[in-house]
């Protein structure tokens, strides 16, 4: 005996379904990570280095009110102080700033102002940059307050020779009293 052949059916895919299944596929598709191109900037800068500064100080030694000359450098109080920048790393010059221009003697502009609390009267502070040879010269090279000073780094440690004398100003004369100045030093690497 024979036995029936089994009936296989393809039936065709409804419309709907086939639709379905094509939403499905690009639905499927548009779910996929989406591509773009970028750029990433990074930006920055290098700033000049510093350097360790000395803080100079100036000590005078006595002099007798009856040894001032009238008026102007009283030479015999000039005293040399070094400005000393140790340690410079990335540093090709400074700028010093010498106080402000509130430090200035009210008479004598170009001088700073005495600020001992018992002041000798009439007496200013003259700052000066040395020459080239550091020496204190004997007009000129007026360091005012306020005002700035610039200096080649061409090393790891450079001196800045400066020089500082008692002023006697134009009005009046020097008397007994006590001097002082603390002058601030800003300084702007490059």
């Amino acid at each position: 005996m024979r036995r029936p052949t089994p009936h296989v059916s393809i039936r065709p895919t409804p419309p709907r379904l086939a639709l379905s299944l094509l939403m499905a596929c690009l639905c499927l598709d548009a779910m996929a990570p989406a591509q773009a191109d970028s750029q990433v900037t990074l930006t920055g800068k290098i700033t000049a280095g510093t350097c360790v500064v000395n803080h100079p100080s100036v000590a005078w030694e006595d002099i007798s009110a009856a040894d001032i000359p009238e008026g102007g450098r009283v030479t015999a109080s000039t005293r040399r102080f070094d400005i000393e920048l140790s340690s410079c790393a990335g540093v090709t010059a400074a700028t010093f700033t010498f106080g402000s221009t509130a430090d200035a003697d009210p008479v004598e502009a170009d001088t700073f102002r005495n600020t001992a609390t018992s002041p000798a009267p009439y007496l200013s502070i003259w700052i000066q940059r040395a020459n080239a040879i550091g020496a204190c010269p004997s007009s000129g090279s007026t360091q005012k307050p306020g005002t700035t000073h610039n200096v080649l780094v061409d090393s790891d440690a450079i001196t800045v020779p400066m020089c500082a004398t008692y002023y006697q100003r134009r009005d009046g004369r020097i008397t007994a009293g006590d001097v002082h100045a603390a002058i601030v030093l800003g300084i702007a690497y490059n």
